[in-house]
């Protein structure tokens, strides 16, 4: 099941509760995600503290496969039991390394989920294609995408309006494209050929010559990004 979800505090135990970050996770109906823990100030200029894409193994405890770390070539998981809280929040325990010290600390998250618009999801994925690795994740009016080419890491995020309808680009960081453009397009034009407005910085046009379909090849900066999961 597509979810959305802001993450709205973590605590090293035993120190206080905080939110350091705007964190904010997209996971396809298939379970794949793009967690992306960017400053909170949204500033360009400033790297994520941490981006990640990966997949999601539901059980007891619940465990997030790292595919794709920007702190890491070698990625591996986290894992942590979930308890729905009375205000509707969930409650996630666990143990895994803490940044700033680098500690495998017990740690409490409290996550929020945020409304789908629309039941839209989109997956485009580059793996190792001259030496970039990347994932797209769009469910609703989100999406977020990273992409690692050595270990250097790129990411965006982009919003869409609730009254206008207009999408943004709240964050960029790094100098690799991805096609979270191609993403962002609404269900019409995902759905049939025509000319689009892709919603990027350069204000470009593409012509569809068809419907994207799971399977289909893009070239973004020379890299391949293929749609790998679509749900209208």
């Amino acid at each position: 099941m597509a979810n959305i979800s802001a993450r709205v505090s973590i605590r090293w135990l035993p120190a206080p509760a905080s939110e350091p970050t705007s964190t904010l996770v997209t996971t396809s109906p298939n379970l794949k995600f793009v967690d992306l823990r960017l400053p909170a100030s949204l500033d360009d200029s400033t790297p994520p503290q941490w981006a990640i894409a990966g997949r999601t193994v539901v059980g007891t405890p619940m465990r997030w496969v790292h595919e794709i770390d920007s702190r890491t070539d070698t990625p591996g998981e986290d894992s942590g039991v979930n308890t729905l809280l009375l205000n509707g929040d969930t409650l996630e325990k666990g143990r895994m390394v803490d940044d700033e010290d680098g500690q495998v600390k017990d740690y409490e998250e409290v996550w929020r989920n945020v409304d789908i618009d629309e039941g839209i999801a989109l997956v485009l994925e580059c793996d190792n294609d001259e030496g970039a690795r990347g994932r797209v994740v769009r469910v609703g009016g989100y999406c977020q995408g990273m992409v690692k080419v050595g270990e250097r890491t790129s990411c965006e995020r982009y919003v869409r309006g609730k009254g206008n309808g207009k999408w943004e680009r709240v964050y960029r960081y790094g100098d690799a494209k991805m096609p979270c453009d191609l993403a962002c397009l609404d269900r019409g034009l995902l759905g049939r050929s025509g000319e689009a407005q892709l919603s990027g910085e350069d204000g470009n046009k593409a012509t569809l010559e068809r419907e994207v379909n799971i399977g289909d090849n893009f070239k973004v900066n020379g890299y391949t990004w293929k749609v790998t999961e679509k749900s209208l």
